[in-house]
Formats: structure tokens, C-alpha cells, sequence
């Protein structure tokens, strides 16, 4: 077998192994309900700011990728994602995935949590067949270091 097709079976493996395993729930940072309470150490504008930023480039992300704009997704990833998935290993895994769920229709929603130390934003997408999480996970230079599908579980934020 190729070591393209070994990985595009891996990447549907992991897709496939997240749907069927049972998840642990991920919720939301709630806001602090206390006006009372103290304030985070850093500046909220730049926080939202920062979330606004990274949700963006998410959803674009998706956008591209769902317009099979191969290089430009790459684009997004960090060195070490851009080794383990080049465009063409991206295109395969992207066809096989489509095989399974139907062609991709639109952007449903999407949300960011904190998780450990990085920043993952969940860009809810509905295809053909059903409805899949992309779990995009940012890196400190806010570059793409993670990408998974996984089954749609918490309710998102609607886009606007």
C-alpha cells in the first residue's frame, strides 16, 4: 500500500475511532457571573479580540478547505503539520472523508474552549450525509498545529 493511502486510512481511523469511542464533554469557559469578582489578568478586549481573530481564521480554514483550496489550507498549518499532511496527503484524506459524510454543504456554527495550554476552536460542518466538529487546535503563533473530525456533540454559537 502507499504511504499516501496508509495515511489517508490513518486520518479516517482516527475520524472514525473519535465517533464510535465515547467523549468526554468539553465545556465551554463560562463568563464570570460576579461582577464583584476579579477581573482576569489580562485585558477582556484583547481576549475577545484575540477569540474573534482565531474564529475567523477557523471558519476560513473550513471555507477553503471545503472549496478544496488545497495550498491554501497548508497554508494555515504550522512546520510540523505542514510535514505530516502536504497538500496532496491533505486531498486524499479530505476525498475519503467526503466518501463517508457526503460533499460538504456549509458552516453551521463554531466556539472556542481553552484546552490546556492551547487555543481550539470546534467549527461545526454540515455535509451532505451528517454533521461533523472540526477540532482545529492553534499554536501560540495562532498557526493550525491539530486538525480532527469528530461527531457534533455541544451546542455551538449560530453564525451571524
Amino acid at each position: 500500500m502507499k504511504q499516501s493511502g496508509i495515511s489517508a486510512c490513518l486520518f479516517l481511523a482516527l475520524v472514525f475511532f473519535f465517533s464510535c469511542s465515547p467523549q468526554t464533554e468539553i465545556k465551554p469557559v463560562q463568563p464570570n457571573p460576579s461582577p464583584s469578582a476579579p477581573l482576569p489578568s489580562t485585558i477582556p478586549s484583547l481576549q475577545d479580540d484575540s477569540a474573534s481573530i482565531l474564529l475567523d481564521r477557523a471558519e476560513n480554514f473550513i471555507t477553503q478547505l471545503g472549496k478544496q483550496e488545497y495550498a491554501a489550507v497548508v497554508s494555515h498549518f504550522d512546520e510540523k503539520m505542514k510535514q505530516l499532511m502536504p497538500s496532496e496527503k491533505l486531498k486524499e484524506s479530505w476525498e475519503t472523508l467526503l466518501v463517508k459524510t457526503g460533499a460538504f454543504q456549509q458552516i453551521t456554527g463554531a466556539r472556542m474552549e481553552k484546552i490546556a495550554r492551547n487555543d481550539v476552536v470546534f467549527v461545526t460542518c454540515q455535509f451532505e450525509k451528517l454533521a461533523l466538529d472540526a477540532k482545529i487546535v492553534f499554536d501560540g503563533d495562532n498557526h493550525i498545529g491539530g486538525l480532527l473530525f469528530l461527531p457534533t456533540r455541544l451546542a455551538v454559537t449560530p453564525n451571524n
